[in-house]
């Protein structure tokens, strides 16, 4: 096993981006389990149009996921509503993808 499958031992719940309804509004994708390590450690992260941020969070998944989605630290059982609502539940702000050395798979950082 991996180094970098070794240290995904908690649970996360990953929301994709909000899609218009066609109403005005937005709908979340369904929520996914996942597994991740999250490390809440301050840092900045660089939005799409240069602006700078403060990260709270960073978490490492076992999958490609989005900026603009959510993400919660534990599992599904007991959510309910859309991530917005969630107390814990928080945007990701910054994906970053680094393959290891023979590219056989990836490192998956995000940022919150």
């Amino acid at each position: 096993m991996s180094v970098i499958r070794k240290m995904l031992k908690q649970t996360a719940v990953y929301w994709g981006p909000p899609v218009s309804d066609g109403d005005g509004g937005e709908t979340f994708p369904s929520p996914v389990e996942i597994k991740c390590r999250w490390e809440d450690v301050e840092g900045n992260v660089v939005d799409p149009t240069s602006n700078a941020t403060t990260s709270n969070s960073l978490v490492y998944v076992d999958r490609d996921v989005l900026r603009g989605g959510y993400l919660y630290l534990g599992g599904m059982s007991g959510l309910s509503g859309t991530p917005v609502n969630i107390v814990g539940a928080r945007r990701i702000e910054g994906v970053k993808k680094t393959p290891n050395f023979r590219a056989t798979e990836h490192l998956r950082e995000v940022t919150l």
